[in-house]
């Protein structure tokens, strides 16, 4: 079935307008930008599903948690992550060492030990960590 929404290539808003379309989400290809604001750890279950999506900016996402991510495991082709201002932990960061592929990770508001910025620059070696 083919419908003219597939072709969409970016997303940017609040969650709010995102989920009622929740349901029709499946169809679309080729979204490789996602900025959303209001966002729910349930709403990243329907990002999870953009497969060739490359910039996901989610800062200031209060809502979102370390339960949220495992639903961001799945975009192995993001390379550009903001996860500024989320109530995402160090522990949730981790499980993001399988995006081989991440360039950008912003994690700005999350205090890190040296111990814990070394971690990250060794499980993300081609990855730039900016704190702001």
């Amino acid at each position: 079935m083919d419908h003219d929404f597939q072709r969409v290539v970016s997303i940017e808003g609040s969650a709010n307008h995102l989920r009622p379309a929740a349901n029709h989400l499946r169809w679309l290809r080729n979204v490789e930008y996602v900025l959303l604001r209001e966002a729910t750890d349930e709403d990243l279950a329907y990002i999870g599903q953009f497969t060739e999506l490359k910039i996901l900016d989610l800062r200031y996402c209060e809502k979102i948690t370390d339960t949220g991510l495992q639903h961001l495991l799945s975009l192995t082709k993001v390379e550009d992550l903001d996860l500024s201002e989320t109530a995402v932990t160090f522990d949730g960061v981790r499980q993001l060492y399988v995006l081989h592929n991440l360039q950008r990770l912003d994690l700005g508001g999350l205090e890190l030990n040296e111990a814990q910025r070394d971690e990250l620059q060794q499980a993300l070696p081609g990855c730039e960590v900016t704190r702001y």
